[in-house]
């Protein structure tokens, strides 16, 4: 199984990634040996992620988000994802979830 995710920096900026193991990813880009664009951003929370089968499939959702405007990438971490800051700490993001989505989420995350 593969995660792509998106973190949102303390500059407000979006950074879209793909992995098999989001724990380990997280802490590498805490720890600056993550991707070069994230070391330059002391804090970031985990804002969205979407599971995937499949490298091939994880490379190419990771681009197709890469190349969304910032307001699209927006309206995808609205539909509700879990948050995760850097520190491991989580909630559930339901900005603009219809009641049906937000019963889906909290299924999903048990």
């Amino acid at each position: 199984m593969y995660v792509v995710y998106i973190l949102r920096t303390n500059g407000n900026t979006l950074y879209t990634g793909q992995t098999n193991n989001l724990e380990k990813r997280l802490i590498q880009h805490r720890e600056g040996k993550g991707a070069k664009y994230m070391r330059k951003f002391k804090y970031f929370i985990l804002v969205y992620t979407e599971e995937v089968s499949s490298l091939s499939l994880a490379l190419k959702r990771e681009w197709e988000i890469k190349k969304m405007v910032k307001v699209k990438k927006e309206d995808l971490v609205r539909q509700g994802a879990v948050i995760r800051d850097d520190q491991g700490q989580s909630s559930l993001y339901f900005d603009g979830l219809n009641s049906q989505r937000k019963k889906e989420v909290l299924k999903k995350q048990k």
